[in-house]
């Protein structure tokens, strides 16, 4: 069963141990994994207004897939980082999934009541919970997943992982893939499937505000 960072048996919360909890300088907290094969990666999401997306259509542009559960703890940390790399890396799509029971309902009321940057969507056919997409199982949330242009995966971590850390996936991301043009469609294709994301501009964050580090009241966890 998918599990929320925070509650996992592999993790602590140092607060309830009496331990010293994570500074603002903490970069990540969880773990990171090596990229799955090197193959364009397929899947297909729904956004909580009903769009169809499908990640082939993002070819041309890295993708960041951030997997989180609404009002999660850990999720919300793991946001600020998210929103502020969104703003600002304007030719990279980024694509939040809801990976809970009752997505669709959760997602809505989400995007009412965050106003997030990027685009939220969720897996309707519940592939992701069962762990047979191309993303593999997914034990934990929130996890991060850098795409580059060509689909293929260049990082991934599960935990919290500060904008800085995302912005260094960003650049392997461009080296390794670059910006490329999306594939042609046949008029049948264009008719049937959804055009790419569009980039999103957003007002900059407040002067002074530290979007990349964790609120000082979100639950701190380390591993063991």
């Amino acid at each position: 069963m998918l599990r929320s960072i925070v509650r996992s048996s592999a993790f602590v919360l140092l607060a309830a141990c009496g331990g010293a909890s994570a500074s603002s300088s903490s970069e990540t907290i969880g773990s990171s994994h090596a990229p799955r094969e090197a193959r364009a990666m397929e899947l297909s999401l729904r956004t909580h207004d009903g769009q169809a997306i499908e990640l082939s259509d993002q070819r041309g542009s890295p993708v960041l897939l951030f997997l989180f559960a609404t009002y999660d703890g850990a999720s919300l940390a793991t946001s600020r980082g998210v929103s502020r790399f969104t703003r600002e890396a304007l030719d990279t799509v980024v694509i939040a999934v809801a990976v809970q029971p009752d997505a669709e309902t959760f997602t809505a009321a989400y995007v009412e009541s965050q106003s997030p940057p990027y685009t939220v969507a969720y897996e309707p056919a519940g592939r992701i919970l069962l762990g047979t997409t191309d993303l593999g199982a997914i034990d934990s949330i929130p996890t991060l997943v850098m795409i580059d242009a060509h689909g293929r995966e260049v990082a991934r971590h599960t935990g919290y992982v500060s904008e800085r850390v995302i912005g260094q996936w960003h650049q392997e991301a461009i080296a390794r893939g670059g910006i490329v043009a999306p594939p042609e469609r046949t008029a049948d294709e264009a008719a049937r499937r959804p055009a790419p994301l569009p980039v999103r501009t957003e007002t900059p964050p407040e002067p002074g505000r530290d979007d990349d580090a964790p609120p000082d009241d979100a639950l701190i966890i380390e591993p063991d």
